[in-house]
């Protein structure tokens, strides 16, 4: 990987038998989330409550009422989990206790460092215990023991409350996340924040809004989570108990104005933006081929459905109240899909086919190095060339010339999973981290990873989404600015 030669001697002279501190991080080069909803603890300062959770530090500003960006990729401290937690009164301090020790942050300086223990001053804000006068949120029962139920019948335990001294009660739970509630009414409020799941799967990038998807743990809460990045607002979309049931992983994503489409292990999940809920599941034929889809991809009048027996083609205009749809390809796994020059590129476990979208003919991609019996397990474009993921090698296709090119650099990786283009730049999705291939005049790549800010090098899928690339990982999603102004020379 490129990197300044100050930068390089700064991460050796940083070394440090504490777990996160080996180098030297770019300000605001990683930005981490994930499942925020296990709450250890809350201070408050000045300006901010935070909370202590077993996936890092989030903060909640308190005059203006909304998330700010969590506390997580800064150099000494990753997304560990937060067992206890302190604010100074003016925010310049932050002081944590974590499995690998105390640490203490720096405003001035925006890092972690190490100490040997928690200030014993007087904070802002005062601890209560649980009591029965609260009143839950929508949809909620809440007991004098300290528990929040939902209409399933789920308990989520109250784990720490603070009067922050104005007119605020904030909450910690265990698995519902933040909440707030007004010292005299005690009407308890939903704070959401973070994903619903840890091990992202699928990433799809929609004007701003990131949604996503992921592994389902077995823990009482699925579904998808949808991210406006640029307000910083999470939104869930819940899977609902012994009416859906997410099993297996989110594997694409794609949306228009109206509908935004899932496709799992499980089959085909449809939200509806204007209800605002999922209004149906299809899961077989005569809907879609099979209920394990692998691939998506949606234009203005049908949705393109790649599943492990086939292509369902679902005519998304119909004003029939029956599903109109066709399979084609019912012995091939469909695991790629893209739009180019009026076509439809199937990518395979056997190979490359197009699909002409106005004549309906189907046909076999005669590029043995991108076809014959090659798995093709992802399709992207830019103006200059089509880019595939063939088994596990990266090649393109120049779209004036037909040359190939192949991109041995991905090779030094154990598995490349998928690819996101935006211009000349190539990122790729490995179990070793965030590469990026620069397809100028002269090739050039670089390997991100845990290093400088990322919350894991086991990348499953990625989106660019203006300055930034959104990285799905095993262990949340990372905000990476790919155009950092320090990154390269």
């Amino acid at each position: 990987m490129k990197k300044r030669l100050g930068i390089f001697l700064a991460a050796i002279l940083l070394w440090s038998s504490f777990p996160g501190i080996a180098f030297e991080l770019l300000p605001g080069l990683a930005v981490n989330y994930s499942n925020f909803s296990f709450i250890h603890s809350i201070a408050v300062g000045f300006k901010y409550v935070y909370f202590g959770t077993t996936n890092g530090v989030t903060r909640f500003n308190i005059s203006q009422k909304q998330w700010d960006t969590p506390l997580t990729g800064i150099e000494g401290l990753g997304h560990d989990e937060i067992f206890e937690i302190k604010a100074s009164f003016d925010d310049e301090k932050i002081w944590v206790r974590t499995e690998f020790g105390f640490f203490e942050y720096s405003g001035v300086f925006n890092r972690w460092d190490p100490v040997t223990e928690i200030p014993d001053e007087i904070a802002n804000g005062r601890h209560l215990e649980s009591d029965f006068n609260y009143i839950p949120p929508p949809g909620y029962d809440y007991f004098n023991t300290g528990i929040l139920a939902d209409q399933h019948n789920n308990m989520f335990k109250i784990t720490d409350v603070v009067d922050d001294g104005w007119t605020n009660l904030w909450i910690g739970s265990w698995g519902l996340g933040a909440l707030r509630a007004d010292n005299s009414s005690r009407l308890m409020q939903l704070l959401n924040y973070g994903l619903l799941q840890d091990d992202i799967t699928a990433v799809y990038s929609d004007s701003g809004t990131i949604w996503m998807g992921g592994i389902d743990t077995g823990y009482i809460r699925s579904g998808f989570t949808a991210f406006d990045w640029e307000a910083n607002d999470f939104k869930f979309i819940e899977t609902n108990p012994g009416y859906y049931s997410l099993a297996g992983s989110v594997n694409d994503i794609v949306a228009n104005d109206n509908k935004v489409f899932f496709g799992t292990d499980d089959g085909l999940y449809i939200y509806d933006r204007k209800k605002r809920e999922i209004t149906d599941l299809l899961r077989r034929s005569p809907d879609i081929p099979d209920a394990r889809i692998h691939s998506l991809f949606l234009t203005d009048n049908s949705l393109y459905v790649g599943t492990e027996f086939g292509l369902g083609i679902i005519d998304i205009l119909s004003d029939s109240s029956e599903i109109l749809s066709k399979t084609i390809l019912p012995s091939y796994s469909i695991l790629a899909l893209d739009s180019i020059d009026n076509f439809i590129w199937i990518g395979t476990d056997h190979g490359t086919f197009r699909l002409d979208i106005s004549s309906g003919k189907l046909g076999h991609l005669k590029l043995p190095e991108v076809s014959g019996g090659s798995e093709i397990r992802d399709i992207k474009h830019s103006d200059r060339k089509i880019w595939l993921l063939v088994n596990r090698e990266l090649k393109s296709i120049d779209r004036n010339s037909t040359a190939i090119e192949n991109y041995p650099e991905a090779l030094q990786y154990n598995d490349v999973r998928s690819i996101a283009v935006k211009d000349t730049i190539v990122a790729a999705a490995t179990d070793a981290g965030l590469m990026l291939l620069f397809d100028g005049s002269k090739d050039k790549h670089f390997l991100y990873t845990t290093a400088d800010g990322l919350i894991s090098n086991n990348i499953r899928d990625l989106a660019f989404d203006g300055e930034y690339i959104w990285i799905g990982t095993d262990q949340g999603l990372t905000r990476f600015w790919y155009l950092h102004p320090s990154l390269y020379y």
